[in-house]
Order: C-alpha cells, then structure tokens, then sequence
C-alpha cells in the first residue's frame, strides 16, 4: 500500500463528513503506518485507530495500556484481475471499483454508523478486570450501571459523553 494512501483517503473522508458525525473526530496521532482519531465530547479512553495494514477499531486505552477493542473494521484488501478490489476477510465478497470505495464502504462508514449509534450522553464507559490479565470494556445505559451495586463491578466507570459535543 503507498504509504500516503490511507492519510489521504482518510483526511478526504473527514472533510466531506464530519458534519455526519454527533461528535465529530479530529485527530489525536498520525504515523506513517496508522492514524489514531478522538471524538470531541467523548472519553479520551475511546479512540479510533486504523492503520495501513488494514486493523482498525474503537480501541478502549486505559492507563497506558488498550484495555478492550469494542469493534473492528478490519480491511484486508486485494485487488482482482479486473482492476476491482475486494476484503479478503468477507465471503462472499463484495466488489469495489477502486481501493478508497473498498476503505470507505467496509472502514469508514461502519466507523461512523457505530459511533452515531452508541456515543450517547445516557451511557456510560465500564471497564472490568486486570492489567496484566483478562480486561473488557462495556458502554452501557447509565442507569444499568446501578445494576449490581456501585460501578457494576467495574474497576474504572465515567460518562461516555465528556462535554456536548455537536448535534
């Protein structure tokens, strides 16, 4: 993959999309090989990475450390002997007619459809378990966090929703 591609395809997406998004990203990290978005409003320990080897996700970063994925958008691309492209992860696979279609169909959207469906001041961030060992995060209705006793059992808990972001 040029090593502009995804940069470039990215950075176009968000110019002609921001506007989509409840809590437009902006951007926390750009290396040659990933770029890591945040989400203005929203927990800084929820981040969107993707990077030119395909692997993107919500990442959940706690204390230095990704504690939990909560969904990927893994691309694995391959071009077809007609010049299309295709993800190698899906069967069947759809057909694009170029690398950016393939991206921002399978990546890109998807990204934005999740976080407009699940970035949403009634619900709240958990995290459960232990460095070092098993950890999961969950995003759940802030009332459900009751549920259980303080926290849910969660080891760490905030609103997902830091500051109203732009509706």
């Amino acid at each position: 993959m040029p090593r502009n591609f995804l940069h470039k395809t990215l950075e176009g997406w968000l110019a002609c999309n921001r506007t989509r998004f409840r809590f437009p990203p902006y951007r926390m990290l750009r290396r040659r090989d990933e770029i890591v978005l945040g989400f203005a409003g929203i927990t800084p320990k929820l981040q969107f990475c993707i990077g030119t080897r395909g692997a993107a996700g919500i990442m959940v970063l706690h204390e230095g450390i990704v504690w939990d994925i909560l969904v990927d958008f893994d691309v694995i691309e391959q071009r077809t002997a007609d010049g299309r492209y295709r993800c190698r992860l899906c069967e069947p696979a759809d057909l694009f007619p170029s690398r950016e279609a393939l991206w921002t169909s399978h990546c890109l959207e998807p990204m934005l459809a999740w976080t407009n469906e699940h970035f949403d001041a009634s619900r709240s961030l958990l995290l459960f378990g232990q460095e070092g060992h098993t950890t999961y995060a969950q995003i759940r209705q802030t009332p459900d966090v009751a549920v259980g006793g303080p926290k849910a059992g969660a080891v760490y808990y905030c609103p997902l929703v830091q500051q109203a972001g732009t509706t």
